[in-house]
């Protein structure tokens, strides 16, 4: 799941679980809310532990995304080049692997694949059926003419 996944996931199950206080805690952030939906499933989320990190690193990834800002960074390192290879290739990997750590689309996979069964555990303990957490939304409406 991306970020959006993720906040949407959130948004929809959030005033289902927290009918009464959802109206108090819509505008906190979504790790807040996240953690109070857990709370309110029996789902302890602790974003010190596996797999509930990984959302706040993707939060974090998606919030220096959205709200980049120049920054000088330091950070040392020894960097060995491979015969043959180009430094300045091997240089940006080796910022990119630092900095933008999820910029991968491999590491992406991984975290999602991650994401998504921590989440579905809360979806279940929510009662909803395990099926219905991959499933297409849909709409349904129905009227009455007079």
């Amino acid at each position: 799941m991306t970020a959006f996944s993720v906040e949407a996931f959130i948004q929809t199950i959030g005033p289902e679980v927290l009918p009464t206080t959802w109206i108090t805690i819509e505008r906190k952030s979504v790790l807040h809310k996240l953690k109070e939906i857990g709370k309110a499933t029996g789902i302890t989320v602790d974003y010190g532990t596996l797999p509930w990190n990984l959302i706040k690193e993707l939060f974090d990834a998606r919030n220096r995304l959205a709200h980049a800002k120049p920054a000088d960074r330091e950070f040392e390192f020894i960097l060995e080049i491979p015969d043959g290879a180009d430094e300045h290739d091997v240089l940006t990997a080796k910022l990119e692997e630092e900095f933008q750590p999820l910029h991968k689309l491999d590491k992406l996979d991984a975290l999602a694949k991650t994401i998504d069964e921590a989440l579905l555990l809360i979806w279940i303990s929510a009662g909803y059926e395990d099926f219905s957490f991959t499933s297409n939304g849909m709409n349904s409406w129905s009227f009455t003419a007079e």
